[in-house]
């Protein structure tokens, strides 16, 4: 079995069933797993040879086609590092940058597209890939090329291109060639250039990789889905910007992400280099660039956790003990028992310098801690002095954001009122702003800017974080929650006065004056030692919260997911065996990521008594997920389906409870966001029509319909009529015109595949 981008282990929805696949296939299976961005081989290979028994490595770190880096002005392409000194940046690129700090000179240095491709024209490096972390950018630039009348084709290409596409779209109703905008498709294929996104249907997306690789499609203006499992090498791949909207603010691209966008570029056998061009942007940070592309830094994290129908099957024909042992096979086990391991060590070693620091502050003349406790209360009055002074200036703010980092633990205010906080993650946000994601006492999770956060308490201490959880999850936030609330931090009256709180401080200063410790001749020595010793015990708290957090094992998790299936009588559990029920063996059969929802739904009769238009309407709100949250249940839909999808968010609502019990979270909310779509696509209406008055792209709703189509079927082989058999009469309503469209591979498609 050949794994190509192996690395897709780490990707949430695909990497459980990648690592399933490595686990559970059969030892005399041989695997062949292919990624140029994984940095932690060794790790990885320990792994396997754990679970398949041997592992050989083969690492090539030469590029078959050279790659160049270039930045993108208006007028020409500079090579981004220098020729003398790989390590750093070409002084032209440093100049260019210098030069546009300000803004009135910027703007006649940044390319607009139609600049950009004359530029790969004039350089020689079409046919080419120009990523744009948006659909709706994509489109726009794909208009402007239209608007300015650019032509990248020849007469010859153009004719070749007209008859390639010919006949491509006869199953595709005239009725909808406007709402796929297939005329502008055309116009704009014969020039040369098109785009490629998750928002297209099949068809058009499968001649633009055609054309493309027939080197007759110069430029497709495609966003970051284009980078994987899609064979469309180019000259020169295009970075638009260096940061992307990850639906809660702009994050940089990773050197993992950029090294597979600049992947494309360079065509074996055709091209001595590949160009990855970076269009040049003010805002852009040059050593961030020259990083970026030297990183080789692309650590492979697994997202493997056991699933209520991966455990059922398992359960099918293993016991309990032998199930768990499969489960600590995986990966994420592998990883977590290996961190687990060194952060114990430094836990052990930290506690023993602790140990001699105390040694080190034995003190003759009295206890040196509660000197030295009276100490550090002196050294926070007058901190919270100086913040309180900072507070009254905007520069105070920016000390602030300097020395804030993922870990601190800071105050924030939210409602009208301060919380203590986590800063989980710093976002950088566009020209060069700086956001926060904090998780609250409350164990909320928020964005917040640098005026929310209290400059007066500061920074109140420092966690540190385990880089691998994910403080989107509502039990990672629960238990940082209760570390923070422990904290108990009491912000000074208002009003306590300035020369109250320098009162305070003398007071203090005046008690440690007659501390018998005071007049050590080693005070000196002991204060040096007393606050390593502070900084260490912070640092040993914090790793040892991070340590007990991450002690939950895959085989904790099975036995809590077990408990909640028992709960629910699913199953039932004797001596190391599990006994499945009836409403077990329908689960077992749901492979979709809401399989428990759906086998709920299924249980307690809400699919019962549909028609085959509305049964694919109800289940189309366990796949559809909207790009921004759409609780509310639309009022377009039928009374019948409207009512089902009551009972069904009740349903799921109560099983997020339950898992909230048991510390998981499987479970989401349906959305019924395209449920009345879906329904007039199961009546026959044209796909003009059901689009009609809708934001959703043809792309997302083919998607959606077949993945309903899929599940249609699972529950046809349920055999539990009658919803089985209203669910086979479906999957044929459903699974019509541009949804039952199969990608092909054509007899000219089939030699370049051979010869690329």
């Amino acid at each position: 079995v050949v794994m190509d981008e192996v690395h897709f282990l780490a990707d949430k929805e695909r990497g459980v069933v990648w690592e399933e696949i490595l686990i559970l296939l059969h030892q005399s299976v041989k695997i062949v797993a292919l990624s140029a961005t994984v940095s932690n081989v060794e790790d990885f290979g320990d792994w396997l040879r754990q679970v398949r028994g041997s592992c050989t490595f083969v690492i090539e770190e030469k590029r078959p086609v050279p790659l160049t880096q270039v930045i993108a002005t208006s007028s020409e392409l500079i090579p981004l590092i220098s020729i003398e000194d790989t390590t750093k940046l070409n002084s032209k690129v440093s100049n260019l940058y210098k030069r546009n700090f300000t803004k009135s000179h910027s703007k006649s240095e940044v390319p607009d597209k139609s600049q950009l491709v004359d530029l790969l024209a004039k350089y020689k490096l079409l046919p080419s890939i120009y990523f744009i972390f948006s659909r709706k950018g994509c489109e726009q630039a794909v208009q402007i090329l239209q608007k300015s009348n650019t032509r990248l084709t020849s007469p010859d290409e153009r004719s070749e291109i007209e008859q390639l596409i010919r006949n491509r779209f006869d199953d595709i109703a005239t009725t909808d060639w406007a709402t796929l905008k297939i005329d502008d498709w055309i116009d704009c294929a014969t020039r040369g250039f098109g785009s490629h996104h998750a928002g297209l249907i099949p068809q058009l997306k499968e001649i633009t990789e055609l054309l493309f690789q027939k080197g007759l499609m110069k430029v497709v203006f495609a966003t970051e889905t284009l980078a994987v499992g899609v064979n469309m090498p180019a000259k020169s791949v295009v970075l638009e910007r260096m940061d992307k909207w990850n639906g809660d603010s702009h994050e940089y691209l990773t050197p993992a992400e950029f090294t597979q966008l600049t992947g494309r570029a360079g065509r074996r056998g055709i091209d001595t280099s590949g160009t990855a061009v970076i269009a040049f942007h003010p805002d852009s940070e040059p050593r961030f660039l020259l990083n970026l592309v030297s990183s080789r830094t692309f650590e492979l994290l697994s997202t493997f956790t056991p699933r209520y129908n991966m455990l059922l099957n398992l359960l099918e024909h293993r016991n309990i003990t032998a199930t768990k042992v499969l489960l600590n096979k995986s990966f994420a086990q592998f990883s977590q028992e290996k961190s687990n391991s060194k952060m114990k060590s430094r836990i052990v070693e930290e506690r023993k310098a602790i140990e001699g620091y105390t040694q080190k502050i034995n003190c003759d003349k009295g206890d040196f801690k509660s000197y030295f406790d009276q100490v550090l209360q002196i050294t926070r009055l007058e901190r919270d002095q100086k913040s309180s002074k900072r507070d009254q200036s905007r520069q105070g703010r920016y000390e602030l954001s300097e020395l804030l980092s993922a870990g601190s633990v800071i105050r924030v205010k939210t409602a009208g009122k301060f919380q203590t906080g986590l800063v989980t993650k710093i976002i950088r946000e566009r020209k060069g702003q700086e956001s926060y994601w904090i998780v609250l006492e409350n164990g909320d999770g928020k964005k917040f800017h640098l005026n929310e956060i209290d400059p007066i308490a500061g920074i109140i201490s420092e966690l540190v974080i385990n880089r691998t959880t994910d403080f989107s999850k509502r039990e990672a936030r629960k238990q940082i929650a209760t570390v923070l609330r422990s904290f108990g931090y009491q912000k000074p009256e208002k009003s306590k006065s300035e020369a109250e709180s320098r009162l305070s401080v003398e007071e203090l200063r005046s008690n440690i004056r007659k501390h018998p410790c005071h007049s050590c001749k080693d005070l000196y020595e002991h204060l040096r030692w007393a606050e390593r010793k502070e900084k260490l015990v912070r640092s040993v708290d914090a790793l040892e919260f991070n340590f007990n957090n991450s002690m939950m094992t895959l085989s904790n998790k099975c036995d809590e997911v077990l408990k909640l299936l028992k709960e629910i009588n699913y199953i039932d559990i004797g001596e190391d065996k599990v006994i499945l029920n009836r409403q077990a063996n329908i689960l077992r059969e749901i492979h979709s990521d809401q399989d428990l929802l759906t086998a709920e739904t299924i249980v307690h009769g809400l699919l019962d008594n549909l028609t085959v238009e509305e049964m694919p309407s109800v289940l189309s709100s366990f796949i559809y997920q909207p790009r921004r949250d759409e609780y509310e249940i639309p009022g377009n839909l039928s009374q019948k389906v409207r009512e089902r999808a009551k009972d069904i968010t009740i349903l799921a609502n109560q099983l997020i409870n339950l898992e909230m019990k048991y510390k998981l979270e499987y479970v989401r909310l349906p959305h019924f966001g395209v449920a009345e779509q879906v329904r007039k696509w199961a009546q026959g209406e044209s796909l003009q029509k059901v689009l009609k008055n809708s934001d959703l792209a043809p792309g997302d709703f083919v998607r959606v319909a077949k993945q309903v189509t899929d599940l249609l079927r699972q529950i046809a082989k349920l055999k539990i009529d009658p919803i089985s058999q209203i669910a086979r009469e479906s999957v044929h309503r459903i699974n019509r015109g541009v949804v039952a469209y199969e990608p092909t591979v054509f007899e000219d498609q089939e030699s370049v595949l051979d010869n690329s």
